[in-house]
Formats: structure tokens, sequence, C-alpha cells
């Protein structure tokens, strides 16, 4: 899934940062590759978890057959760590890039901002 969202978002986004530009100019570079990437995770993650069936919705068969090969617990509590990633990228944790940090690492990799 990383790699599908990367490529995407390497596809979708700008990809040339010149060294003439503005910090304010950069900033709003990164901020759109760093949006971007945190819309394509968050439906990507939304889809796994619509498109997985409800353990209460299916075949009595088939539900069986689903504890016995990976117990029901360990399936719903997969499912919830899923759902909290998605929760974290929606942006009450992620999508929040410290500046500095950012600053400090293209200072230390000779980038655009060195």
């Amino acid at each position: 899934m990383v790699d599908v969202v990367l490529t995407r978002t390497q596809r979708k986004t700008p990809t040339v940062i010149h060294p003439g530009f503005k910090i304010s100019r950069i900033r709003s570079f990164y901020m759109r590759k760093v949006k971007f990437t945190q819309q394509t995770i968050d439906e990507k993650l939304g889809a796994i978890l619509q498109d997985f069936p409800r353990l209460d919705d299916i075949h009595p068969f088939y539900a069986d057959l689903m504890n016995v090969l990976y117990d029901r617990d360990h399936f719903k509590l997969a499912l919830a760590q899923v759902n909290t990633a998605k929760n974290l990228v929606q942006g009450r944790v992620g999508c929040r890039p410290h500046w500095s940090g950012w600053r400090r690492f293209f200072l230390a990799t000779g980038g655009p901002l060195a």
C-alpha cells in the first residue's frame, strides 16, 4: 500500500523544487504533497474497512469458517487497528509537519533548503 500511495503522490503532485524558490513556496509545495498523501492513505484504509464483510452479516457457515481459520476476536481487533490508523491519518495527529524538523532534514541532506 505504501508503494502505491507514494507512486500516486509522485504522479499527481508537482515534483521539482528550484534553489531560488522562497521558503513559503517550498512549504506549500511539501504541504501539498503531505495533504495529498494523507488523503490517498485515508481513501485506501477506508476502502479496506468498507470492503471487509461484517461477521454478523455473513452466512453462518462462513462465520464459523472465519472463526476457525482466524479467530473472530483477532479479526475484529485487526479491523479496529486499521480504523485507528485511518483516524490518525485523517488529521487528529497527522498532517501537521514540523517545519523546523524538515529544515534540519534538508540541511543535513543538502536538499533545497540547505
